[in-house]
């Protein structure tokens, strides 16, 4: 009876406690993934928009998938991690992710890896750059969502208090990218025309759930290149 009663505790203790590891598993990923990133750099006014060069059906594909992405995150309680030694973050083993650049938005305190693709795993731990939509700095349309973490200040959280004017800084191995917001709207979840290409200008569009809790609509922040110094 005895061990029985204990091996109920510790079963309770452990289903407690599951969130917390999950979540602090999670932080401490993005963070690799920053610092991974950085050793990696160290070592080496209107827009006229194409309509009838609408986005890729990779693009929308991707798009559309978020719902469900966005949808199944919605319910999820968010606390934040406590830090973790060293040596417990490099023995973690760590999944084939592609980081892009780092996402900079000095406004609302978002320094998040960009991660290329934008699945489930890759959400957990960063920004993710939809698949077929164009690359950084390009002339077309950058697509990259985030989650709006319920703990304040994570990720796209508080991306609904960036306004127009607002920089945002995308930094890559090679180049720094400085954007400029233009455009803030709420789209319901099958609106692709967010991804409708520019002809003349390097956009970069910011996709996050709307509102925090229920996830129905999608918060669109879209920004104008305005500058790009090369690193090298």
């Amino acid at each position: 009876m005895k061990i029985k009663s204990i091996l109920v505790i510790t079963a309770g203790i452990l289903i407690a406690g599951y969130p917390i590891i999950q979540h602090t598993y999670t932080y401490y990923r993005q963070q690799a993934l920053l610092r991974e990133w950085e050793g990696q750099v160290k070592a080496q006014n209107n827009i006229i928009w194409n309509d009838t060069d609408d986005a890729s059906e990779e693009a929308v594909e991707s798009f559309l998938v978020l719902d469900n992405i966005f949808s199944q995150a919605s319910g999820d309680e968010e606390e934040a991690p406590s830090e973790l030694p060293q040596e417990k973050l490099n023995s973690v083993k760590k999944p084939q992710i592609t980081t892009l650049g780092i996402l900079d938005i000095e406004k609302i305190n978002v320094h998040l890896p960009i991660l290329d693709g934008s699945t489930p795993d890759k959400l957990k731990v960063g920004a993710g750059k939809l698949n077929g939509t164009s690359d950084i700095g390009e002339i077309g349309n950058t697509a990259i969502s985030a989650h709006r973490s319920h703990k304040y200040g994570l990720n796209f959280n508080r991306l609904d208090e960036v306004e127009l004017g607002d920089p945002i800084t995308i930094t890559t191995q090679q180049d720094v990218f400085t954007y400029e917001v233009f455009n803030i709207q709420i789209v319901e979840p099958d609106d692709i025309s967010v991804l409708n290409k520019s002809q003349t200008d390097s956009i970069l569009t910011l996709i996050t759930c709307h509102p925090l809790y229920t996830a129905s609509h999608r918060l669109i922040v879209q920004a104008r290149l305005l500058e790009k110094v090369s690193l090298s």
